[in-house]
């Protein structure tokens, strides 16, 4: 008899603790699909900015050219 009641406590913590663990997994996918998210949305802000820093860059090498090849 006590080694059913050590054992049925035994399945008993163990089923609490897989569930526990099956919660800590969900939150790490939940967690890396949240900073997924955030890395692609600054790879997008940092690529227009680009696109318009080269934009600016060759309006400026543009001018520069018109006055160097003007004198």
């Amino acid at each position: 008899m006590h080694n059913s009641l050590i054992f049925s406590n035994f399945e008993h913590n163990f089923k609490i603790h897989k569930s526990m663990k099956k919660l800590d997994s969900n939150q790490d996918k939940d967690s890396l699909l949240e900073e997924l998210k955030r890395h692609c949305k600054e790879n997008k802000k940092l690529a227009s900015q680009k696109d318009k820093i080269k934009a600016k860059y060759d309006k400026t090498k543009k001018e520069l050219k018109k006055k160097t090849f003007g004198r």
